[in-house]
């Protein structure tokens, strides 16, 4: 099975059925040896597509993503493993924010819990729980 294949093809239907989000992900900070400060790094806005999912389509596996709890409230996202140029997309982590649309005014989003469906060498798509 030509997964690349799959993971392309299902960026592109989550590109026209869903919406644009964005992932920020938090840019690596430094630290000064002389001053002894850290200096956090700036941050890296990644677009792609999502399409929202109702809670149960996507936890009827479990009732945890990466063992976080299921709140009242909690947003759930198929995200493509693809970014909306194109390029890879690495698995989102509870580092990062998630935002519906762009961050300047978009909705903002905690990641709490992240799962693939990799059922081969790559990353078909990403389920996202979100909060927020």
């Amino acid at each position: 099975m030509d997964y690349t294949a799959s993971r392309k093809s299902t960026a592109e239907k989550l590109r026209k059925a869903g919406k644009l989000v964005t992932i920020r992900t938090p840019g690596e900070a430094s630290y000064n040896e002389e001053t002894g400060i850290n200096t956090p790094g700036t941050p890296v806005d990644t677009p792609a597509y999502a399409m929202e999912q109702s809670q149960n389509a996507l936890t009827l596996w479990s009732s945890t993503v990466d063992n976080a709890l299921v709140q009242d409230g909690d947003r759930f996202f198929m995200l493509a493993a693809l970014d909306a140029n194109g390029a890879v997309l690495a698995r989102p982590t509870p580092a990062a924010t998630f935002f519906i649309g762009a961050p300047a005014d978009g909705v903002q989003l905690a990641i709490k819990g992240v799962r693939a469906l990799e059922p081969g060498p790559v990353a078909i798509y990403y389920e996202v729980q979100c909060r927020g």
